[in-house]
């Protein structure tokens, strides 16, 4: 088997803003990979507060997609280290 290593990929994310919040798309070589309208690692539908929130943690998903971690799963520590609320109720 032969395996293609993700950095010859083109690996990209789009944020959208929902009605109350935002999210991120990430595509691989075009292709729609992940559809997040949700804060991951959060129980429920809550969006990001912000458009910049949304790019942070899109960024970190595109990082560990070009490592080879799929799916690139955010934990709770990740979005606090990266200034995202946490204890939304």
């Amino acid at each position: 088997n032969k395996t293609t290593p993700i950095d010859s990929k083109v690996v990209e994310y789009v944020v959208f803003e929902t009605e109350h919040s935002y999210g991120y798309k990430i595509y691989i070589d075009g292709k729609l990979s992940i559809n997040q309208p949700n804060i991951p690692a959060l129980q429920g539908t809550t969006g990001f507060d912000s458009e910049a929130d949304a790019s942070k943690i899109a960024e970190l998903a595109v990082s560990k997609i070009k490592k080879g971690i799929m799916p690139p799963t955010i934990s709770l520590e990740e979005l606090e280290a990266n200034g995202i609320k946490t204890n939304i109720k």
